[in-house]
């Protein structure tokens, strides 16, 4: 999600609270009639204005980002997560997005999954389907942190779920790399309008990713609408491979000696894509954002 089209942040932090189930379908009205009017708005602006109907349909498929990919092997990734919803006890799910944990009380997601008036309030983690979820798997948010520039927001966990947090790739590891590996929870289809809820993996070449200060990427830039300074790109138009809606904010991996460092938050898709999925995407380093989630993870001791 680009920045200027994000809800309003409270980078200090919010709380996250349970709701019952009468309160939860009140949320999710809520959400809806929120997104809808933000969509609505924008919609409505002239046709010959393209820049605006353009970020309309970016908007309408923001919330819903493994095309090409396979579940995950039982067990595997068990610090990637979903990200959403629940009610006291866990009777009411509603997940939508993904996310790493990378700090036993600390999850990584996109800061485009979280909304000004329905943030998530729980994660559930170690579970391959949103179908197994339990409420042993469920553990709440107690606080969220968005980035003021980036794409990207820490969720502080009021207990440590019992699975061990993933290490974070350098800056060299990240610039070295020649394939990336994505895992989320997201759709399956180059529309993204259909599969989420089962935790798939993609190995997809790393496409453009800045190696040096002084190297030039300006056109690059211009053409698949990213930063270098800040997020790389995985993944080739036509090549069928992709991450996909509903896989925001989830893990893009590279692997250095036989060990798996998060390289990247999934955002969005390209700007010289087709498809919604399936034709490449844009990821946030998190290498870029290292002090900011070494001074979150200070202000919690």
């Amino acid at each position: 999600m680009r920045k200027n089209q994000k809800s309003a942040c409270n980078c200090g932090g919010r709380s996250a609270t349970g709701h019952d189930v009468g309160e939860q379908i009140e949320l999710l009205s809520k959400r809806i009639r929120f997104l809808s009017e933000q969509l609505s708005d924008h919609l409505r602006a002239d046709p010959s204005d393209n820049d605006s109907r353009s970020r309309a349909s970016r908007m309408a498929d923001q919330l819903e980002r493994i095309v090409g990919g396979r579940p995950v092997d039982p067990g595997a990734f068990p610090e990637c997560c979903l990200i959403g919803n629940s009610s006291a006890g866990g009777f009411l799910n509603e997940w939508f997005c993904t996310g790493t944990l990378i700090h036993p009380r600390l999850v990584i997601t996109a800061d485009h999954c979280i909304f000004s008036r329905f943030d998530p309030n729980s994660i559930g983690i170690g579970v391959e389907q949103e179908s197994n979820v339990q409420p042993a798997n469920i553990v709440r948010i107690s606080r969220i942190k968005q980035h003021p520039t980036e794409d990207i927001a820490l969720l502080i966990l009021q207990t440590a779920p019992t699975v061990a947090p993933i290490a974070r790739a350098t800056s060299d590891e990240v610039a070295n790399a020649s394939r990336i590996e994505l895992v989320g929870f997201g759709n399956d289809n180059p529309a993204g309008s259909m599969g989420f809820g089962i935790k798939r993996q993609v190995n997809v070449p790393m496409n453009v990713v800045r190696k040096t200060p002084q190297e030039n990427l300006s056109a690059a830039e211009s053409t698949l609408g990213f930063n270098s300074m800040t997020e790389f790109v995985a993944g080739r138009k036509g090549s069928g491979q992709d991450s996909c809606n509903g896989d925001s904010g989830g893990p893009a991996y590279v692997h250095v000696d036989s060990q798996r460092k998060l390289a990247g938050a999934t955002s969005r898709a390209t700007d010289e894509a087709n498809d919604n999925c399936g034709d490449g995407g844009i990821y946030v380093r998190v290498d870029s954002v290292s002090d900011w989630i070494d001074e979150t993870i200070a202000e919690m001791r």
